[in-house]
């Protein structure tokens, strides 16, 4: 434990950057964050959501909630929590114990056989050879792209003479495992970890126990006891952002990586540690970065941010800010301005590790002077702009990457293809954290639900009270087909909008009057605005969308009135 006088001595703050009065107002209340996961190392104490614990060992238990299972373990310097598994929780796997078999469990094989699968009573899965090279079942099951699963099962050699073990891929058969367990060397129950690859929402993951060799004749290995759960790294973890401070003191040598806090979904190939999916922090030759990596194809793995916080020399006191979540990361130094990027998708995690990395041999942090607080909520640095401004709409919500393009802003998209507006509604409601950005919003063909234009009007004043109308730059409806039965009701829409816009303050874009001042002269273009409809030469093939030349008149610029653009400029995004 360090004591005042260390702190004092600190040169970033004259509390010194680890005292209480440094971070709570006035130095009073608790030590620790009502709302956070609280491992001060620097003064021995421990809290979670508000509970204080009396020592390190009592904070690991409460950490496992109960779960035998779960990992919660310090030896060294180095600390690791995971692979909980909360009351509740589904199992992704279908007839894990094998009472019926088929049409869950499909056998296959690499080649001869076939192999078939048999139920032993009293229900266990034999998957017999025939003489099939590297005899199988698989379950396909489609598990959420930034989540992280525990998988366990019991196999065995059974009759075949041969190593069999669990896997998982993204194929059948886990020929590119993204985990797989160890060769059975008789009959064992084994615990791996895996999140999918790739970037589809619900991929298809192939889950699956296969033989090493040929097995002859109505020789079997044995299968029991199949189970997938999503895996957190600790009772009550929320899942799919991280955020929060770390205080440290920098490593005393200068040169090489070492790792200060890691996240990773603890997948191992064979009895080998993989590190393919992980979010962490790290000094790398006295720099401080903010790494994170995915394994977009399967077997492999992907930078997909490197962002460098600055640099420290050896044995310096310090503390970073992070909040990490699809779409955007930031983080700050020592209360520095905050970085800002843009980013896809996260790993799904099960694990924390503190001091260390997957990879339990290496890099390894040098002291004890460091002190983790870890937010149960998304929480960005102080002067970080997780969104320039928000794009919310149907497909022509595309809109908001030609912005994007043409202002250099950051964006935050919640738009996508074939909406109605009830959904983007729901997506309005569900971005509290966006709500009072600079948002654009075109919802282009309303369709669908709410389907009477008095309904449709007072949705979007919903929207736009919810959002803010002083932040509100928003398109009405377009025409695009001459003599549509929709056109009337497009009207009536897109006047209610301006009439809204009028009331509230919010910035109405008249796209339709836009598209009909920039046709090409051409007789289809000028038939198309004599009827008030869009000049097709601003359409997609599809004579719906809006394309790309119709857009960059529609974002416009930033003295362009009437456009996406200068509304932004007008609100101040950029």
């Amino acid at each position: 434990m360090l004591d005042s006088s260390t702190f004092l001595r600190s040169p970033l703050s004259p509390f010194g950057i680890y005292s209480v009065a440094a971070f709570r107002p006035g130095g009073g209340g608790p030590w620790y964050s009502p709302n956070a996961l609280e491992i001060d190392w620097i003064n021995g104490r421990y809290a979670n959501n508000s509970i204080e614990y009396a020592d390190q060992a009592s904070l690991l238990t409460a950490l496992t909630g109960g779960d035998a299972l779960a990992v919660a373990s310090v030896t060294s310097l180095r600390w690791t929590i995971g692979n909980h598994v909360p009351v509740g929780f589904t199992n992704e796997l279908q007839d894990g114990t094998f009472d019926l078999g088929a049409p869950y469990w499909v056998p296959n094989q690499s080649s001869g056989g076939p192999a078939t699968l048999e139920i032993a009573p009293p229900t266990s899965g034999h998957i017999v050879g025939n003489g099939a090279l590297n005899p199988r079942i698989d379950q396909k099951i489609n598990p959420i792209k930034g989540k992280a699963y525990r998988l366990t099962g019991t196999i065995g050699r059974g009759t075949s003479g041969l190593g069999v073990q669990i896997g998982v891929g993204m194929t059948s058969g886990f020929g590119t495992p993204i985990s797989q367990s160890p060769l059975t060397p008789s009959t064992n129950t084994y615990t791996i970890n895996f999140t999918p690859a790739g970037s589809a929402d619900a991929p298809d993951v192939y889950i699956g126990v296969k033989s090493s060799g040929t097995v002859a004749g109505t020789n079997y290995t044995t299968v029991d006891n199949m189970a997938a759960y999503e895996a957190l790294p600790f009772a009550g973890f929320q899942q799919g952002f991280l955020s929060g401070r770390i205080r440290f003191r920098s490593m005393a040598t200068g040169t090489g990586s070492f790792y200060l806090l890691s996240f990773d979904e603890n997948a191992v190939n064979g009895t080998t540690p993989v590190e393919r999916n992980f979010i962490r922090i790290a000094e790398v030759n006295g720099v401080m970065q903010l790494i994170i990596n995915r394994e977009v194809t399967a077997g492999s793995t992907t930078n997909i941010l490197t962002m460098n916080l600055g640099a420290v020399s050896p044995s310096t006191d310090h503390y970073i800010d992070f909040g990490v979540a699809p779409g955007f990361v930031a983080a700050s130094m020592d209360g520095g301005a905050p970085q800002n990027s843009l980013i896809t998708n996260i790993p799904g995690i099960s694990h924390m590790r503190l001091h260390y990395g997957r990879a339990t041999g290496a890099n390894l942090w040098d002291n004890a002077n460091t002190w983790l607080t870890l937010y149960n909520t998304l929480v960005y640095p102080a002067g970080a702009n997780p969104a320039s401004f928000v794009n919310f709409g149907d497909s022509y919500g595309r809109v908001g990457g030609y912005i994007k393009n043409a202002t250099g802003l950051i964006m935050r998209d919640k738009s996508a293809g074939g909406l109605e507006l009830q959904a983007i509604y729901d997506r309005v409601v569900a971005s509290p954290t966006l709500m009072g950005l600079p948002t654009v919003f075109w919802d282009g063909k309303p369709n669908g639900n709410p389907s009477g234009t008095t309904d449709y009007i007072n949705m979007i004043e919903a929207c736009g009270n919810l959002i803010g109308w002083d932040n509100l730059a928003i398109a009405g409806p377009l025409k695009t087909i001459i003599g549509s039965g929709e056109n009337a009701g497009i009207d009536a829409r897109a006047s209610g909008i301006q009439s809204l816009c009028s009331t509230h303050g919010g910035y109405y874009i008249d796209a339709q009057a836009i598209l009909a001042a920039h046709g090409n002269g051409s007789a289809g273009d000028n038939a198309a605005i004599a009827a008030g409809v869009c000049p097709p030469s601003l359409l997609e093939p599809d004579g719906v969308h809006v394309n790309a030349a119709g857009n960059t008149w529609v974002v416009g610029d930033a003295v362009t009135s009437g456009t996406f653009a200068k509304a932004l400029k007008d609100m101040g995004a950029w």
